[in-house]
């Protein structure tokens, strides 16, 4: 149900919507639910000998895993100019208020994150809801598309989404797919990167990936709590019936999620001429809300995600 409401809507690591009026599910709709994902993933940190209580591994990092993180971070701070913030949207206390101006400064310390006017966004508060229109944009691919997901796993709804990737590789398409190295390379049949590489599209793993992105083009953007499994989208049943979201973006804030990906990309393939893909803009759309992008990493002491959600918390007045 389409609701026209000022809402605040926070996909933890991932985006912040700031006022997203009209063009999409209210918040509301999203119903405070454990997901399967979240609780399996709880319960596999708890219970793993070498991880600690934060989640994070119990021995001292290797020299290799200093080397990914100063990559991944000097790479942030090599594009943290890449998109400049519209002047006419101010961000400072008398406009927006302390919070929200603090919180402002607070990210951008952190990355690239404008925040964007007149960008359309269209909420599915189940991931079954979100599939033809995924599919859709993933058929329109003229230019590029960048696919990055915590857990890929083979069935129905990867073998839909495959055969959209590889047939857009052969027309041409830059494709590319991250995925995470530890999660999904436990579930996947040997022989799934080379199946990938063979059909044309550029891959990369990345352990302790838990972002969910997919850009077409630069004009239409997927993110959320979804995952590329069947039981995301209610396929197959392991846990019950699978609750969760996912978020379409369609105008300039894509950008800031094409940006998010090649912070990853070319952390580890090196430095390349960006600015082609950041082309999004707003020209068809109608929206007089607000939206932030933004995404949350463990390569700094900066605790963005969870500052977010602390200040909605304690400035909830309804």
């Amino acid at each position: 149900m389409k609701k026209t409401r000022k809402t605040a809507v926070l996909v933890l690591c991932m985006a912040l919507l700031l006022c997203s009026c009209g063009n999409g599910g209210s918040s509301s709709d999203n119903e405070s639910t454990i997901t399967p994902d979240e609780s399996a993933a709880s319960s596999n940190d708890s219970s793993s000998p070498e991880s600690s209580s934060d989640g994070s591994s119990g021995e001292p990092e290797s020299d290799e895993d200093e080397s990914i993180k100063q990559k991944i971070n000097d790479t942030i701070a090599g594009m943290m100019n890449a998109i400049e913030q519209d002047a006419s949207i101010k961000i400072d206390k008398e406009t927006v208020g302390d919070d929200i101006a603090a919180l402002y400064e607070t990210v951008n310390q952190t990355g690239c994150y404008p925040v964007y006017k007149g960008t359309k966004t269209e909420y599915y508060p189940m991931g079954d809801y979100a599939v033809e229109p995924m599919l859709e944009e993933l058929e329109k691919a003229e230019d590029f598309i960048f696919f990055e997901y915590c857990i890929v796993d083979e069935g129905e709804f990867w073998d839909k989404i495959f055969d959209v990737l590889k047939r857009k590789a052969a027309e041409g398409v830059d494709v590319r797919v991250i995925y995470d190295s530890i999660i999904t390379a436990a579930k996947l049949e040997p022989g799934f990167y080379d199946n990938l590489i063979n059909s044309g599209i550029k891959v990369n793993t990345y352990g302790g990936d838990h972002r969910k992105i997919t850009v077409v083009d630069g004009r239409v953007a997927f993110t959320g709590g979804m995952n590329i499994a069947d039981e995301y989208i209610n396929v197959t049943h392991p846990y019950g019936v699978w609750k969760d979201n996912a978020i379409k973006i369609t105008g300039s804030a894509v950008n800031s999620f094409t940006l998010m990906f090649l912070n990853m990309w070319d952390a580890y393939e090196g430095e390349e001429d960006i600015s082609r893909f950041l082309c999004a803009s707003n020209e068809e759309n109608e929206s007089d809300g607000y939206i932030m992008p933004y995404c949350d990493h463990p390569n700094d002491d900066m605790l963005v995600a969870r500052g977010f959600y602390m200040s909605m918390l304690e400035t909830a007045k309804d």
